[in-house]
């Protein structure tokens, strides 16, 4: 259902969050880390499209549509 679209869209900035929080050895501005957390989500479900996209390419067209 929803709740299963909803859950992975929730959980990638919060761990990506949580790895900007933690992982650094000195401590990040929270503006920073912010900021951080949403262009790597934006950045991962763009590259996650567009790998996608291209799977689905091969997959359903063929592998002859990657030659010119």
């Amino acid at each position: 259902g929803a709740l299963q679209e909803v859950v992975p869209l929730l959980l990638l900035p919060l761990s990506i969050f949580l790895i900007y929080r933690f992982v650094p050895r000195r401590r990040l501005d929270w503006r920073a880390i912010l900021a951080g957390t949403g262009l790597a989500t934006l950045l991962f479900l763009l590259a996650q499209a567009y790998i996608l996209s291209l799977i689905h390419s091969f997959i359903i067209l063929g592998f002859n549509s990657f030659q010119h």
